[in-house]
């Protein structure tokens, strides 16, 4: 629960879940012209601040968006209609790739947060 949207009013003992899947899940993602006048940081800036320092993926669905499949079998598929962004620092580099409807996000299954 480390990328969520939602700030704590006060610290938390951990931020630790169920640990059902291996990977940050940035729920109900706001493209950043939503923000146009906010004068404050967009949500895409803030997942690229996150993964300066944590590491594994954070999977960015897009409001109408849904993940189908079971980590039992190792499927997991992006349903809906507005897809999703897919934040990771590949080689110490920060990745972002857009992610449409249907794909196939097994891969993320194995994916290791430290």
């Amino acid at each position: 629960m480390l990328a969520t949207n939602d700030m704590p009013i006060v610290e938390p003992p951990s931020f630790a879940a169920f640990g059902l899947i291996p990977f940050q899940i940035n729920a109900h993602f706001m493209e950043d012209d939503f923000f146009e006048g906010h004068m404050g940081e967009t949500r895409r800036e803030r997942l690229q601040e996150f993964l300066e320092e944590n590491t594994g993926p954070v999977l960015a669905i897009r409001e109408g968006a849904w993940l189908t499949g079971s980590v039992a079998t190792g499927e997991l598929v992006l349903g809906g209609e507005n897809g999703a962004l897919l934040f990771e620092t590949v080689d110490g580099t920060l990745s972002e790739s857009e992610l449409p409807t249907g794909s196939d996000l097994s891969k993320l299954l194995i994916a290791r947060i430290d």
